[in-house]
């Protein structure tokens, strides 16, 4: 009985694996559309990346794939394989009979290397352009360019604008590279005490055609030096002051001193120079102009004073508290009545006095004492520039 079960299992188990057997895989179908695995890619020059076809429905297949590069000379592909060939935009197209799917391709040259231009000075007011070596000569990254301190100078697309005086760090930047220079702005003849204003290296010269004299004297107001054909100076006095009707002022009177005013008009109380009768501005341009009062004080104030002899003359070597650098103010006197008076310091500021309106503010030294004081306008002293 054993045996006749067994024989009868044996026949069912025979019976279901020829019926497994003998059942039929599905056909493939015919695609009905077909789309690319990644609708974009971005290749670097040189790399390569497959591309797949999705078919629908997803049981479809086909062997008959037809690929091409709208760019061969950018992109190249080979059953589904692309090839960034250089920098630039392609588009890979795969056909299936009428079918058809498309991947844009863009090939990139990512930057190496930036090499930029070793630190330099630049004036002022002026424009120049930095040269940027990128490597390599063909990478497409954007180059972004930065100033550290926009108030000194700025930076468009490698060209720098110097603004005011100072130093900053101009950076060109590509993908993960960046190249830095160090970019110092001045202003020719100009120092910085770290005050308010720079001032200059020297004394405004006397000009008359050309640099006569290396240190002007100029009565206040007035925008020429008065030398004699021989080069020599004029007598400076109330004769010949531009500004004045004898010694009755013509310009720049303040109301409380009517009586020094010569027009009958009331006075024009203006307390110091417009810049038509600075002459500083006159000669020299460029924002540089005649120190104020408090210019002058802040110079008293905020440097050390040191008397010495500069190898032709005797004066003080002024020195900033807090940059270090110096300016030399020779103690050269003043010129009245073709008389200069040595071993004295005195130089205009741009304001009146307020004794009297026959008298400038200015700036007067001797080797024991320094203040700011008055002087008769019409004498010739001395004029130290200044700039913002």
């Amino acid at each position: 009985m054993r045996k006749y079960y067994i024989l009868i299992l044996g026949a069912l188990f025979c019976a279901l694996s020829c019926q497994k057997t003998n059942k039929k895989s599905p056909e493939p179908q015919t695609p009905t559309a077909i789309q690319l695995n990644k609708p974009d890619i971005t290749l670097n020059k040189g790399a390569k990346e497959v591309l797949s076809v999705i078919f629908t429905p997803t049981n479809a297949s086909s062997s008959d794939l037809n690929w091409s590069s709208s760019k061969p000379e950018i992109a190249t592909v080979e059953n589904g394989t692309v090839t960034g060939i250089a920098p630039g935009e392609a588009v890979i197209t795969v056909k299936c009979g009428s079918l058809t799917a498309k991947c844009d391709v863009s090939v990139v040259v990512p930057v190496t290397k930036l090499t930029l231009d070793s630190d330099f000075t630049i004036e002022r007011g002026k424009e120049s352009t930095l040269t940027l070596t990128v490597t390599p000569s063909d990478a497409t990254d954007e180059i972004k360019w930065s100033s550290s301190n926009e108030k000194v100078a700025t930076v468009n697309e490698g060209k720098v604008s110097a603004i005011k005086v100072g130093t900053t760090t101009i950076t060109a930047t590509a993908g993960n590279q960046k190249a830095e220079c160090k970019v110092e702005v001045h202003i020719p003849g100009a120092v910085d005490l770290g005050l308010s204003v720079y001032w200059a290296t020297e004394n405004l010269r006397a000009f008359n055609g050309q640099e006569t004299y290396p240190n002007g004297l100029y009565a206040w107001g007035e925008t020429n030096v008065k030398l004699k054909p021989n080069g020599t100076y004029q007598d400076y006095s109330w004769d010949n002051y531009t500004l004045s009707n004898g010694d009755k002022l013509t310009r720049y009177c303040a109301t409380a001193h009517t009586s020094q005013w010569y027009p009958t008009t009331p006075p024009d109380n203006k307390l110091s120079l417009d810049m038509a009768d600075d002459a500083a501005r006159a000669k020299l341009g460029d924002k540089w102009r005649i120190p104020t009062k408090n210019e002058m004080q802040d110079l008293i104030d905020k440097c050390e004073w040191t008397w010495k002899n500069n190898g032709y003359t005797n004066g003080y070597e002024v020195t900033s508290k807090t940059t270090g650098k110096s300016i030399f103010l020779p103690a050269g006197g003043y010129l009245e009545a073709g008389i200069i008076s040595p071993y004295t310091g005195y130089y205009w500021s741009t304001e009146l006095g307020t004794v009297k309106s026959t008298w400038g503010s200015c700036l007067n030294f001797t080797d024991t004492e320094k203040k700011i004081g008055e002087f008769v306008r019409y004498v010739g002293c001395y004029i130290r520039p200044v700039t913002e």
